[in-house]
């Protein structure tokens, strides 16, 4: 049996309130090392008894058998299946744990199943004839339930949309909140001489075209120059993890490492002994592991202490999962160096706050009137020479040309954005309403007095979607009366059971 941390059970209070006043399908948002598995458990033991027949859907065997092991810890049921044609498994009972490539096209299996949560939600498309979409077209009535640490599709939010299978955000695990509570581990990245020039790469599909990077960056003397770096300032490093371009590239690099006296080993798609392979990282018989895109996804390895990016992506899910990988906490490991060759959190931003309002205004403008200071990471006016936030001067773009498609341009961006300006003391709160003058609803208003300056939350409780949820998963932290308010009035009347607050937190916008 588990017992839960508070997020964990935040987020499965807030997910059955959803479920019980909302008709929408939403989602869990929680960061690699949140404990997916635990929430699932979690939500099948309540909900089993109004739902007879829950389904867990994803599409890896390791992930499927990852919280099947969970569910059977927590609930000591006799009435728990697999059914995957990978594991070699076909049981339908109460509780099915199921690969999509299984069961897509055997909905006739499934049509009394009533809840559906979907593991690594961001896999699910929004094409008509998906595997996905072909599935639950032939299910009548249910519900469905999204976990994912990545809700992004390409560098949009999967949810909300018209279009969309998912509709909300249920309950958000934030990334700077697991690293407070030491339930993961921090994410330092450095500046690099070595930076992959991604100009003239063509884009597939949303992202970068594998031949293409392949073509212009698995050379020796671009390898060589990488794994020198690493090796001459982090061979204290205890595990390494290195993503790489494609399959050849990643044999490349493995070749490069052996040589240069490092323990590698090599992971891909087309190898038969992954899962020893692996087993053997893990128990340190290698300090380097080189992959394409095998772990990105229900890989588990805590001791990883250094990711290695040789691979450039314009994806955010795939930018945060790779980066992700290093996040798990591990008895001795202080933290995990981020080394981003590909330019890619330049690109994307960091992980816990990627650059998804830049790219949103980019659509409709040939050129965001902003850009973000490589200081501070402020959004701040394109014209601008100087950083009216933090004062730092910001030069042109200079790039020297190293030759073998690498560029003199190290990266000044972090991985986290964990920017604090000031801890302010609380003198005074106040509490009001007031209408927003975008939506005309209310909004429940915690004014902070911090000596001669003041400080707002707005909590749209009278909003739909997200803004709700997000005004619930605060009044969940700050208030001693658990039950969300209905609506603003409601939430000044219970105002009396907010916590006493003594700090706050600022940052610059």
């Amino acid at each position: 049996m588990f017992t839960l941390y508070d997020y964990q059970e935040a987020a499965v209070q807030a997910t059955m309130e959803y479920l019980k006043t909302e008709k929408g399908n939403p989602i869990i948002i929680a960061p690699t090392g949140a404990g997916k598995s635990v929430i699932i458990s979690e939500l099948i033991k309540r909900l089993n008894l109004e739902h007879k027949n829950i389904c867990i859907i994803t599409h890896r065997e390791t992930i499927i058998k990852q919280n099947y092991n969970a569910c059977t810890k927590q609930l000591n049921s006799v009435y728990v299946g697999i059914y995957s044609a990978g594991l070699n498994s076909r049981d339908v009972l109460p509780i099915t744990f199921a690969s999509i490539n299984s069961i897509y096209n055997k909905q006739h299996l499934f049509k009394h199943f009533t809840l559906f949560l979907i593991d690594e939600c961001h896999l699910v498309p929004d094409n008509a004839k998906s595997m996905y979409q072909q599935f639950f077209a032939q299910i009548p009535n249910y519900k469905a339930v999204g976990l994912t640490a990545t809700p992004f599709r390409h560098k949009d939010l999967m949810f909300g949309g018209h279009d969309n299978f998912f509709t909300d955000v249920s309950y958000e695990i934030d990334f700077m909140t697991l690293l407070e509570k030491q339930k993961l581990c921090n994410l330092v990245s450095y500046s690099s001489r070595q930076q992959f020039d991604t100009k003239g790469i063509k884009k597939t599909g949303g992202d970068y075209n594998t031949k293409q990077l392949s073509h212009k960056f698995d050379r020796n003397e671009i390898t060589e120059k990488i794994i020198n770096e690493i090796v001459a300032n982090y061979l204290h490093r205890k595990a390494w993890l290195l993503f790489c371009i494609d399959i050849n590239h990643a044999t490349n690099v493995h070749k490069c490492l052996l040589k240069k006296g490092v323990k590698s080993c090599l992971v891909h798609s087309k190898l038969n002994d992954n899962a020893k392979t692996i087993d053997d990282f893990k128990s340190g018989l290698y300090q380097a592991m080189v992959s394409v895109a095998v772990l990105t996804t229900g890989f588990d390895a805590p001791q990883v202490d250094l990711i290695g990016i040789l691979r450039a992506t314009d994806s955010i899910t795939l930018h945060v999962q790779m980066i992700g990988r290093g996040a798990r906490i591990c008895e001795g490991k202080k933290d995990c160096i981020v080394l981003d060759y590909a330019g890619n959190i330049d690109r994307l931003g960091p992980i816990n706050m990627p650059y998804l309002e830049m790219i949103q205004v980019a659509k409709k403008n040939k050129e965001p009137p902003t850009k973000i200071c490589i200081n501070c990471l402020g959004y701040i006016k394109r014209h601008l020479k100087k950083c009216p936030l933090c004062g730092f001067k910001i030069k042109d773009k200079q790039e020297e040309d190293l030759g073998h498609n690498l560029q003199l341009k190290p990266s000044k961006c972090k991985v986290l954005d964990q920017r604090l300006d000031d801890m302010l003391t609380v003198d005074n709160i106040y509490y009001s309403i007031k209408k927003s003058k975008k939506t005309g609803l209310e909004m429940f208003c915690i004014v902070y007095s911090c000596y001669t300056r003041k400080f707002i939350d707005f909590l749209c409780f009278d909003h739909e979607g997200y803004a709700r949820t997000k005004a619930i998963q605060i009044w969940h932290s700050i208030s001693e009366h658990k039950k969300a308010p209905l609506n603003s009035k409601h939430a000044l009347a219970l105002a009396k059971s907010i916590k006493k607050i003594t700090h706050i937190g600022v940052r610059k916008k």
